[in-house]
């Protein structure tokens, strides 16, 4: 994150509290660095995109539930039965996760068509300020 983005989360907790929303701020600040959107998903706006992760954050706050079945103590998470359409919730996060994968390998491209333009574009300056 901080090779695109100033944008900073603390790190003390990061590992053991897996809060998505966190992440969201710096995330969104690569997102608006790098001009992207979410074409090709379900999804219209960055703003559609932080509601799926605080959807999950408020089902999941701990990043436990959907990993666990019971709490460490035995017990069920929820008092009332949970339920959820496993296969619906994946189809449409694997479009998501496959976009984000695919936007984040294109990052170290970006970096170096910035770089190299840049270097070009100090090149010609120099070439025009020796005139």
């Amino acid at each position: 994150m901080g090779t695109i983005s100033e944008q900073r989360i603390g790190t003390k907790k990061l590992f053991e509290k897996h809060e998505l929303d966190k992440l969201l701020p710096p995330l969104e600040s690569i997102f608006k660095a790098l001009n992207w959107d979410f074409e090709g998903t379900d999804l219209t706006s960055f703003e559609d995109f932080a509601r799926v992760i605080k959807t999950i954050q408020d089902v999941d706050p701990k990043s436990y539930v959907f990993r666990y079945p019971v709490t460490s103590k035995g017990d069920a998470y929820f008092s009332n039965p949970f339920i959820m359409n496993v296969i619906s919730f994946a189809h449409r996060m694997d479009v998501i996760l496959d976009y984000l994968g695919v936007l984040a390998n294109g990052i170290p491209e970006k970096l170096r068509q910035d770089a190299e333009a840049k270097y070009e574009l100090d090149e010609y300056f120099e070439d025009q300020g020796d005139r």
